[in-house]
């Protein structure tokens, strides 16, 4: 992945031959925005890329208060 200009990176790979590679990145375009990510995320991994866009799209819990999952 060769993030080009106006993209920010917005995840890098820690371990093996990919260490310092990018794996996610994000474009704002026009009032929105497009995230990319090259891997298969779980766990805690996915919950930290979906909570990065929830609050880029600045999305609040229609309940709030309620437990997770």
């Amino acid at each position: 992945l060769r993030p080009a200009a106006g993209v920010e990176t917005t995840g890098f790979w820690t371990s093996r031959h990919l260490a310092g590679a990018p794996f996610a990145t994000r474009r704002s375009l026009g009032r929105g925005q497009v995230h990319y990510i090259g891997t298969y995320l779980q766990g805690a991994a996915l919950r930290a890329a979906l909570d990065l866009a929830c609050a880029d799209a600045a999305l609040r819990p229609q309940l709030p208060g309620l437990p997770p999952g």
